[in-house]
């Protein structure tokens, strides 16, 4: 229904109703009453139908006010801002059309207030030393104040709004929705995640139809640059492969990169040819014929899956393969259910969904040589070990790391924005992310995912210190 339909529904002032009763009154036959009985009752009759229609008609378009109205307050505020910053955004230049914009007025008033202490929620970054290649013990610290500021200017930019929309993976919905509940209890805005792919994420936010996109698969630098976005990890997982062998314990299996991609190029064919039995000399494993289960619908997982393949030499990084004469299946449910039915069948799993439907998987030999199962703490190791702070937008690929537990078919999810902060949904989406990195590590232990270490997301917090600086870029308009 739209606003001018529900404008001409909407009931009439009161000296016009009356004016409608009375001329309709005066119209009404005199020779021939409407109903028997005396005059009043006529009137009582068409007044008290006249009156419900009126009542119908005001509810049914209470009913059609826009939902925002009603989602809750606006965006709770770290903490007040001063009188003089407040006085200072309440008068921003014409020129500028008004916009939420980082002005030198505005970082000169909250400067004089930007002690980190003193902003609750928005406490200086905490240095912890870490291992692994990207969060050595070493890296320059962050420096505390100017993130601090940039933090709180990104409040002030993000007030007012009641709901955030993102989109993108399956992977990470169940973390970001549970997420989203939590913030909407502490915070009073409502997060709205949609599952519909990394690709289908992708293209919302690069028309700028939602506020962030949740990608499994990172985007270069070189993309990033040129489409003037920002990205930053937040959990990590993995790809597991799963395999029914009659009389075999799937994770009695061992399997290693090279393996793997015969298998899938068909060059192996049976369970208990040479390079299985010679990675796994202590099983009995039976001549039955290995049936290849695989994804024909794309996917990050068949991408993550390719990816470790291709540390081979043997295979190509694909997010759609064809196998034939392999059998094609959709999404992890049919996967899971067609190689569990079928003896001998080999396909590949997301992890969370292998953890939470409790599908056996194999274990992977990775870079040190060790054999290793899929669990929380063998994904942690490879995002210990990542080059974060050495790849652009922190998108660093987590497949065949060393670490003596590092599982090798490793993959993080990336948030990717529009790089201008001071845009109030941006704004209000990297104030719940900064929520999240301080307070949403349990919920995501509880559900299987692994966060992203904390010295790592002290220098996301500085990346979006740098971001917020640049203001609008000159084609946005404000939109």
């Amino acid at each position: 229904m739209n606003d001018e339909f529900l404008r001409q529904l909407r009931p009439r002032p009161r000296a016009a109703f009356v004016h409608q009763l009375k001329s309709r009154l005066d119209r009404l036959p005199r020779t021939r009453p409407l109903v028997s009985g005396p005059a009043y009752l006529r009137t009582l009759l068409i007044a008290l139908v006249i009156g419900g229609a009126a009542f119908a008609v005001t509810m049914m378009s209470s009913r059609h006010e826009p939902v925002v109205a009603r989602v809750g307050a606006p965006v709770a505020q770290t903490r007040a801002p001063s009188e003089e910053v407040a006085k200072v955004v309440s008068s921003r230049s014409p020129a500028r059309g008004g916009k939420d914009e980082l002005t030198p007025a505005i970082v000169r008033a909250a400067r004089r207030e930007s002690a980190p202490q003193a902003v609750e929620g928005v406490s200086a970054p905490e240095q912890r030393p870490a291992g692994g290649r990207g969060v050595a013990s070493d890296t320059p610290a962050v420096t505390e104040a100017p993130v601090a500021l940039a933090l709180a200017g990104i409040a002030i930019a993000g007030e007012g709004i009641h709901s955030i929309r993102g989109t993108g993976g399956v992977f990470p919905s169940a973390i970001y929705n549970e997420w989203g509940r939590q913030y909407l209890r502490a915070n009073k805005v409502s997060v709205l995640y949609e599952e519909m792919g990394s690709g289908g994420g992708l293209k919302l936010i690069q028309n700028r139809l939602t506020t962030f996109a949740a990608l499994d698969v990172p985007m270069q630098g070189a993309e990033l640059k040129a489409s003037g976005m920002f990205q930053f990890p937040m959990v990590a997982g993995g790809v597991v492969p799963i395999v029914h062998l009659a009389g075999v314990k799937s994770s009695q299996i061992r399997l290693d990169a090279l393996t793997l991609a015969r298998i899938y190029l068909g060059e192996i064919s049976r369970w208990s040819d040479p390079p299985i039995a010679k990675l796994n000399p202590d099983l009995r494993l039976p001549g039955t014929l290995i049936t290849l289960v695989y994804r024909m619908d794309s996917s990050a997982t068949t991408q993550l899956f390719t990816d470790y393949l291709s540390r081979s030499g043997r295979y190509g990084v694909a997010s759609r393969i064809d196998v034939s004469p392999g059998a094609s299946v959709r999404g992890n449910d049919e996967m899971a259910d067609l190689v569990q039915r079928t003896d001998g069948a080999i396909g590949y799993l997301d992890y969370l969904y292998a953890r939470q439907h409790g599908v056996e998987s194999t274990r992977l030999i990775n870079k040190d040589g060790n054999a290793v199962p899929a669990t929380p703490e063998s994904v942690q190791s490879a995002v210990a070990h990542a080059d974060w702070l050495g790849t652009p937008g922190f998108g660093a690929s987590l497949v065949d790391l060393p670490g003596e537990q590092t599982w090798p078919m490793s993959g993080a999810n990336f948030i990717v924005m529009q790089g201008h902060v001071n845009q109030p949904q941006t704004a209000a989406a990297v104030q719940f992310f900064d929520w999240a990195y301080r307070n949403g590590s349990q919920a995501a232990k509880e559900l299987g995912y692994v966060t992203i270490p904390p010295t790592v997301a002290n220098h996301v917090r500085a990346s979006w210190a740098a971001t917020f600086g640049k203001g609008l870029p000159p084609d946005a308009g404000g939109k």
